[in-house]
């Protein structure tokens, strides 16, 4: 067994990443699945279209209403082409989802940097 595979063991988790980009519908960027534990250790957001957006993220657990009610960050201001770096942790567990919109449609990236409990 090397380093690595006994780093993974010993912290009882694998790395993972997800990507995509957002719209201006409240989306799921990434779910939890049943009975599993997801550890959400850093966010980046980027406006790529040249033009200023907003961006709101919730937490939504499995079976709520995503209405608003869980954003954990509303309105965050994007400048142009700027970058935004939101570290964790965020815990996503038993279904729950990390949603996502934008202001405008097509206009800014994310990259989730996250762990999975095994």
């Amino acid at each position: 067994m090397s380093n690595f595979q006994r780093r993974i063991v010993q912290d009882n988790h694998t790395s993972h990443s997800a990507q995509g980009t957002l719209t201006n519908a409240s989306a799921a960027i990434l779910t939890a699945g049943d009975d599993e534990v997801l550890t959400i250790d850093s966010i980046f957001l980027t406006e790529y279209s040249g033009n200023a957006r907003t961006v709101t993220l919730r937490h939504v657990d499995s079976g709520d209403v995503d209405d608003g009610t869980a954003n954990f960050m509303t309105d965050l201001a994007l400048a142009s082409k700027e970058t935004f770096h939101l570290e964790g942790p965020i815990v996503l567990a038993d279904g729950a989802s990390l949603k996502a919109l934008a202001s405008a449609n097509t206009s800014v990236n994310y990259l989730i940097s996250y762990r999975k409990e095994v």
